[in-house]
């Protein structure tokens, strides 16, 4: 139980930390809906999607059958937001170290390989991503699979309800616990309820895939057929082959997966066939993440792998049982199990990119920072239609009529961040020309609220415009600011969430370039900075030139130095032309000067 707590207490709270920072994204935000209509007696129905081609009101079940969901949607109602099925996620998760330890624990003989079974599941690195990743219904597969072999390990009938609440998570389960089913009933020797069971899952699997599914789908299809790679994609049954097969990069992922685990699931004989069966489905999949194996995926597949570890070091006595007579039991498993642990330790090395990726800016600092912005919110009545951006979308996400935003769209409140939301998923130009078609359409979509990071346009709120809490008229995030990411840092107390430092003693200092011209004229611009210096008579100056006649000096300024926070400095500067504009800093080398943001403002 302890590792079961301490993990689903810890990822449960950074879970948390990162949804109140502003870095969940849709896929959160479809589940919490998908809940909360359940629970109005609307079923699982949604108007988004994590894929994009189905961002339109649809059942849920034509994307994916879970009818656990049902069972989910009351325990989901605890919070008024999504906070209570992160902590659900990150609880199961956790929880399935139980069942896992104590099957464990029964197959090698030993209590201690139990615990450190219990131990070992709750610290695979790419599981910490994967829970901290949003929601997905996956996470419920673990407890139920690791639950299910214990019982076919004590031949006990739970099995069956083990085996039916796998199934019922997702239409995928059904085909992984076919073959798990039948060789569990193998190796326990309970042959015939294994093949019973496995049967079962596949009728199962073929009912909902081929009737079900497309019984709730608009299209009388299933809804992510299209995700399929079939030899018409590849050019024929040649290119295909190729295309699955004689990929590297998926043959480089799978060497990692398998490194998590010590590479023993390749011995695990039998047991190894249900891990090979889910990535070889994977490897079907156009989707990227799917075919890696990456994100969410792992909390199908590596139940199967942990499956097959298990077997594996059975195995591995048995070999050393047969070849190296003189080494004991308990040497055997000794050795095995300090390289597999070796192994992990290696991988959380190199797990530091992909956990920073998915937690990006969130802190528990910038969460409490965020406050403001969530309690406006909040506020949207829930039977009005929102159109919010991809990580603000959790937090409306109770509405029947919720759209993502990647462009203007119609609708009573709209929600948009200041910043860019997501770089993989918004081009910055484009994003600012979203920004500003709402603010230049004042008359139909007036500021309903505004943080510095957040504004919000209702259509029903009277005919005035709310002062927005900073000028619009072009802005530079730190992440655009300059080239090298080296000097890019987090940081809570930016709009953002990451500042961009620069240092005096550092050679050649980067100049800024706005990305977009300005008209000729008269212009503020505004920086949002602070400074530190060591020597009191030190200073940080900036000048604002353009490249009209060389490098003209078009304004200057002073940044404030030892100010708490952040400050807003505006210098006033006169275009000629308004092409190639730069901010240079004039930094002492005892100075350091953050940067958090840069944006303009016409004012002749």
């Amino acid at each position: 139980m302890l590792p079961a707590i301490l993990f689903a207490a810890g990822i449960g709270f950074l879970s948390i930390v990162r949804h109140y920072s502003f870095e969940s994204f849709e896929d959160l935000a479809l589940f919490d809906q998908i809940l909360w209509n359940i629970r109005h007696g609307r079923g699982p129905v949604t108007t988004i999607s994590g894929n994009m081609h189905l961002l339109f009101k649809h059942h849920f079940f034509g994307e994916h059958f879970s009818p656990i969901l049902y069972l989910m949607a009351p325990l989901a109602g605890i919070t008024r937001g999504p906070e209570a099925i992160l902590v659900m996620q990150a609880l199961f998760v956790g929880l399935a170290a139980v069942p896992a330890g104590l099957w464990a624990s029964r197959r090698l003989g030993s209590v201690k390989a139990g615990i450190w079974a219990a131990w070992f599941w709750v610290a695979i690195p790419p599981l910490w991503v994967g829970v901290l990743y949003d929601f997905h219904m996956d996470c419920l597969v673990p407890l139920f699979f690791f639950a299910f072999l214990l019982s076919m390990h004590r031949r006990k009938s739970s099995a069956w309800l083990w085996a039916m609440m796998m199934i019922s998570v997702k239409e995928d389960a059904a085909i992984y616990l076919f073959f798990a089913a039948l060789v569990a009933g193998w190796i326990y020797d309970w042959k015939k309820t294994g093949v019973c069971i496995a049967i079962a899952s596949l009728v199962y699997a073929f009912v909902v895939v081929r009737i079900v599914m497309p019984a709730f789908s608009p299209t009388g299809a299933h809804l992510l057929q299209h995700r399929m790679l079939i030899p018409a994609d590849c050019g024929g049954i040649l290119g295909w082959l190729q295309a699955v097969l004689a990929n590297p990069q998926r043959w480089d992922a799978l060497k990692d997966h398998l490194m998590h685990f010590g590479f023993f699931p390749v011995i695990g004989l039998q047991a190894s066939l249900p891990w090979m069966l889910a990535v070889g489905i994977a490897w079907l999949s156009k989707d990227v993440w799917q075919s890696l194996i990456t994100m969410h995926y792992p909390l199908m597949s590596y139940p199967l792998m942990f499956f097959a570890t298990i077997e594996g070091l059975r195995s591995w006595h048995l070999l050393c049982d047969r070849y190296v007579p003189e080494v004991r039991k308990k040497q055997a498993f000794a050795v095995a199990i300090v390289f597999i642990s070796g192994c992990l330790l290696l991988d959380w090395f190199d797990v530091e990119a992909s956990l920073a990726e998915v937690m990006r800016s969130a802190s528990p600092a910038r969460a409490r920072r965020t406050s403001e912005s969530r309690r406006m919110l909040a506020s949207i009545p829930s039977d009005a239609s929102v159109a919010a951006t991809q990580t603000t979308l959790a937090h409306v996400s109770r509405r029947e009529d919720l759209r993502l935003m990647f462009e203007p769209i119609h609708a009573e409140n709209i929600v948009v961040q200041t910043y860019l939301p997501c770089e993989d998923s918004y081009d910055p130009q484009s994003y600012r020309k979203l920004i500003e078609h709402f603010l230049n359409n004042g008359d139909r979509y007036p500021v309903a609220g505004a943080t510095d990071h957040l504004l919000m346009f209702r259509i029903d709120t009277p005919d005035k415009r709310q002062n927005s809490p900073w000028y619009f008229t072009d802005f530079v995030d730190s992440t655009e600011l300059i080239e090298s990411e080296m000097l890019q840092y987090k940081d809570s107390e930016a709009i953002n969430g990451f500042g961009v430092k620069i240092a005096g003693e550092t050679p050649n200092l980067p100049t800024m370039t706005l990305p977009n011209p300005l008209r000729p004229g008269l212009w503020n611009i505004h920086v949002r900075a602070h400074a530190s210096c060591t020597s009191m008579s030190d200073s940080v100056s900036i000048e604002i030139l353009e490249a009209a006649g060389g490098n003209r000096v078009c304004g200057s300024g002073i940044i404030p130095v030892g100010s708490d926070g952040y400050q807003i400095t505006t210098v006033k500067a006169l275009f000629s032309n308004g092409r190639d504009i730069t901010v240079e800093t004039r930094l002492p080398e005892s100075c350091t000067l953050w940067v958090d943001r840069i944006w303009t403002e016409q004012i002749g």
